[in-house]
């Protein structure tokens, strides 16, 4: 988690020792909470006026009340196929 130039920014991860985990963060008059699993983050605005944090790097626009879930899988850049036995 960071403040980078004025918008809090997250990256999450989780070691993979651990099953997951949650924490609260007060930031700016608002209250956010960020539960955290191997394969997903939900952040959900508790308490303030909406907020646009980033998620690695989306944007996202919390709303009280509302949970945003983002999946933490990693997305799949490209996909060869090799429908022959025989890549060139």
């Amino acid at each position: 988690m960071r403040d980078i130039d004025g918008k809090l920014s997250f990256n999450p991860s989780v070691p993979q020792e651990w099953k997951g985990y949650r924490f609260k963060v007060n930031y700016r008059k608002r209250l956010i909470d960020i539960n955290v699993s191997p394969e997903t983050v939900e952040y959900t605005l508790l308490e303030g006026e909406p907020l646009a944090i980033t998620h690695k790097k989306s944007d996202i626009y919390l709303q009280k009340d509302l949970s945003y879930r983002v999946s933490l899988r990693p997305e799949l850049s490209a996909v060869i196929f090799d429908l022959d036995g025989v890549l060139s």
